[in-house]
């Protein structure tokens, strides 16, 4: 069980999402204020933290996320911003955060913002575990395939509607090869190792670009930076051309939908150098089919 830490002053708000959180299985704790977060902080270990940016002072937030690392750097923290206020997270993000979510919007409200979180919540746990030699994804379950048993796997890959072999760079839809390189390969790849999550522009850029100057250019040009991220998007969307496994667009944040019904394989070795993505080990909870 995991346990969670969530801090806001909006004693409505961060009761309902402990009590979401409690029925997902996390261990969650409320927080009406940095300060008592602190207390909470020093005194329990958290494997995430979820918190409000503005609170007492504008930056009781970042003020949480400082804490929160400082005292134990693996904690995960994920941001809530208020609508339209994006450019209060790029210094949340650049502290470490795993990522940030605006609370409501045009496009979803409360019940959606929370399932949100949970799901992201998730996600920092599934990140946390150790990391695997291999790891496959098919047929909505999560295995682990060692050396002696790759090959299997990739003779059956016309079995599957999409198959991904990160340590050869290919990719294959219902068995036949499909002309992926590049960026667009490597955010494919992203979305797969964090199906069910939805990723911010910005976050999908600084995770997958190889660009020394990303925090620059999110702060200065963020559109230049979502028109770059959506042009790969796009790219992605038609080279796959399979009308079950969609890449996701809401609200200016990504994510890759593989229904329960839909064969699909992805085949990780960790240490191979085939991309820039990590390769930590993903959770159990990640098989599930996406939210959305």
């Amino acid at each position: 069980m995991s346990k969670v830490l969530v801090v806001d002053d909006m004693r409505d708000t961060t009761d309902s999402l402990v009590r979401l959180l409690r029925r997902a299985g996390h261990d969650a704790t409320a927080s009406y204020s940095a300060e008592r977060a602190f207390e909470l902080l020093r005194r329990n270990a958290f494997d995430v933290v979820v918190t409000d940016m503005l609170m007492e002072r504008p930056d009781s937030g970042l003020e949480v996320l400082r804490e929160a690392k400082k005292l134990d750097p693996n904690v995960e923290v994920i941001v809530l911003t208020a609508y339209g206020e994006v450019k209060t997270a790029v210094p949340a993000m650049k502290l470490g955060a795993f990522d940030y979510v605006e609370k409501i919007t045009e496009d979803y409200g409360a019940d959606d913002v929370y399932d949100i979180i949970t799901t992201l919540v998730s996600r920092c746990v599934g990140s946390q575990q150790d990391e695997t030699m291999y790891q496959i994804f098919f047929r909505s379950h999560h295995q682990l395939a060692y050396p002696g048993q790759i090959e299997t796997y990739r003779s059956q890959k016309s079995d599957y509607e999409l198959f991904v072999d990160d340590e050869y760079g290919t990719v294959y839809v219902a068995g036949n090869d499909i002309d992926i390189h590049d960026l667009p390969y490597r955010v494919l790849v992203y979305l797969m190792e964090n199906r069910g999550a939805l990723r911010s522009p910005i976050r999908l850029y600084l995770d997958v670009w190889d660009d020394p100057d990303g925090w620059v250019l999110a702060e200065r040009n963020p559109k230049v930076l979502q028109n770059r991220v959506k042009a790969r998007i796009s790219n992605l969307r038609v080279k796959l051309d399979l009308p079950n496994v969609k890449i996701l667009f809401r609200n200016e944040r990504y994510g890759l939908s593989v229904p329960d019904e839909v064969d699909y394989c992805l085949i990780k070795e960790s240490g191979s150098g085939r991309s820039d993505i990590g390769s930590k080990a993903i959770s159990k909870r990640d098989a599930v089919a996406s939210m959305i």
